[in-house]
């Protein structure tokens, strides 16, 4: 989702979440994201959930819920 407000862009995004999805995740960033995102350099506010692990020592899932 993406709106402008005063001349600042404010995107709040939502990446799909689970080990499961991360194809769904890449395809999020590779193609829905650039299009919230403006052709030329602007005032941006990024804001939401983008569901990513840099490092398996931050995961602190178990993966089973039940």
């Amino acid at each position: 989702m993406a709106v402008c407000y005063e001349g600042i862009r404010i995107i709040n995004i939502y990446a799909p979440s689970g080990a499961e999805k991360r194809r769904e995740r890449e395809a999020f960033y590779n193609t829905e994201v650039p299009t919230l995102l403006p052709p030329i350099p602007a005032e941006i506010l990024l804001a939401g959930d983008f569901n990513c692990v840099l490092s398996q020592a931050d995961n602190t899932g178990h993966g089973k819920i039940q």
